[in-house]
């Protein structure tokens, strides 16, 4: 699952990216929006829950000012692939096209290469949670994990998973994304996880 909201967050990035750049309403854009729904529904028959539940936890990602920094990883991700005419990319039944990997643009405009912000994810990670709301999926949550930041975090649950399904423990071991920003030394420092799924 971890996988395939990965790919969806990297196509949405393409076509955000596109957005910005003038080409939202070009074949190119259409093409990959039409990719981006294709493994939204891969998503959703994964998850069992209703397409516009799974467009809403990707998007919501690219709110405000954190849009440039995830949509400049994505397309960072999608080089190697760009390198290869014809190249796709594919994981957990889900793909992006050839087609969307050769429509991404090579920065945005005004890019200055710099990630601020990155994004680390891990499978069958203990969490140790602090802090829950069984009325929430993203406030009043904390915790930290174990082996890779020991201090305490906030914890925000991806929107298929029921807060009450968590609540009232002390530990779970699920799938997560750590989103890390970069300090005045040059070091990336967690500052949240997100809880994708759960074991």
């Amino acid at each position: 699952m971890i996988t395939v909201i990965t790919i969806a967050i990297v196509t949405y990035g393409v076509y955000w990216a596109l957005s910005k750049i003038g080409k939202k309403d070009a074949p190119e854009g259409l093409t990959v929006l039409g990719n981006y729904n294709q493994i939204i529904q891969v998503g959703r028959d994964m998850i069992g829950v209703d397409e516009e539940v799974v467009k809403a936890a990707v998007e919501k990602r690219f709110a405000k000012s954190r849009g440039p920094v995830i949509a400049r990883r994505a397309l960072e991700m999608l080089r190697p692939a760009q390198r290869e005419p014809g190249a796709g990319v594919t994981g957990g039944g889900a793909e992006i096209a050839p087609e969307t990997v050769a429509a991404a643009p090579a920065a945005l405009n005004g890019d200055s290469g710099e990630d601020l912000e990155a994004q680390e994810s891990y499978t069958d990670q203990r969490i140790v949670v602090h802090a829950t709301d069984k009325d929430s999926h993203k406030s009043g949550w904390a915790g930290h994990l174990p082996g890779i930041w020991e201090k305490r975090l906030p914890m925000r649950l991806f929107p298929a998973i029921d807060p009450k399904s968590v609540f009232g423990k002390d530990e779970i071991v699920g799938d997560v994304i750590v989103v890390s920003k970069k300090n005045l030394d040059g070091d990336y420092i967690p500052y949240v996880f997100h809880v994708v799924g759960i074991d």
